[in-house]
């Protein structure tokens, strides 16, 4: 089984502030995964004017019991997609193999 985490930031990458609603972010989010678990969270980073920021980020995480590799291109585009429809400059996503059994 493979665990994919997206960690999607909410602050605008020109702005440096959120400026969609969470309800507007959880839709694109919905409109990339079919089953994933969702937690919200806030991250910390120093913005491109050397100032600490904290911002409000959405972790996706899903279990895939594909018996496949989860293809980078598959990644690439979800990845994409959200910095397209959200203003990000970038997504980090970890991947990850796994033993898991769903019980």
């Amino acid at each position: 089984m493979y665990k994919i985490t997206y960690y999607v930031g909410c602050n605008d990458k020109d702005t440096l502030k959120q400026e969609l609603p969470d309800t507007q972010i959880i839709s694109v989010i919905d409109s990339v995964f079919d089953n994933y678990t969702l937690s919200q969270t806030q991250g910390r980073f120093t913005n491109k004017d050397g100032v600490k920021t904290f911002e409000k980020s959405f972790v996706v995480t899903i279990i895939t019991d594909c018996n496949c590799d989860i293809d980078d291109v598959y990644i690439d585009n979800n990845c994409f997609v959200l910095k397209s429809k959200l203003n990000q400059e970038s997504i980090l996503v970890t991947k990850e193999l796994i033993q898991a059994s769903f019980m």
